[in-house]
């Protein structure tokens, strides 16, 4: 149906997106690059459309690859919130804490910088990463303490952190 929906409306990018959570389910990767690369050139160089190509390359296990391509669009197309956030998540599965940290921490700026919320998501990880590298420091302690009011269902591991730091 989803391959059907993509022919029918080529330009559209839900289709792609929807079309790419089926094949990634199904671990058909090959596939997904495919619809990708088929999709109408103009199409092909949005962020979403980055965006799907990376996280394709992240899914099927191929982290460098992931890695090195995040880096060129960063490079080509500059600062992205969304391509630094899914290049720290691939630092992260390469291993390389520090690397991930520093770009949450790039991205926490920035959004402190723009006045606008920060994502849980962004904090928590800035906050693992800093504690995995051993930074407990009282800022971190303050944002665990944020963090298990933002997100009641994650209190008990924020309070298991808090204590270590203590």
């Amino acid at each position: 149906v989803l391959e059907e929906y993509v022919r029918a409306n080529p330009s559209l990018l839900r289709g792609y997106h929807l079309l790419c959570e089926a094949l990634w389910e199904m671990e058909a990767f090959d596939e997904a690059h495919k619809v990708i690369r088929s999709s109408p050139p103009e199409l092909r160089k949005t962020l979403h459309m980055k965006i799907l190509d990376g996280e394709t390359l992240f899914r099927a296990g191929q982290y460098e690859k992931a890695e090195s391509f995040y880096n060129n669009c960063l490079n080509t197309d500059g600062w992205d919130e969304n391509i630094v956030r899914a290049l720290a998540i691939t630092y992260e599965a390469l291993g390389k804490t520090a690397k991930a940290n520093d770009l949450y921490g790039e991205i926490m700026t920035e959004c402190q910088q723009c006045r606008t919320r920060l994502d849980p998501f962004i904090k928590a990880r800035y906050a693992d990463t800093s504690f995995e590298l051993g930074n407990m420091s009282g800022a971190i302690l303050e944002l665990y303490l944020s963090l298990a009011q933002e997100l009641p269902g994650e209190r008990a591991q924020y309070y298991r952190k808090i204590s270590q730091i203590y």
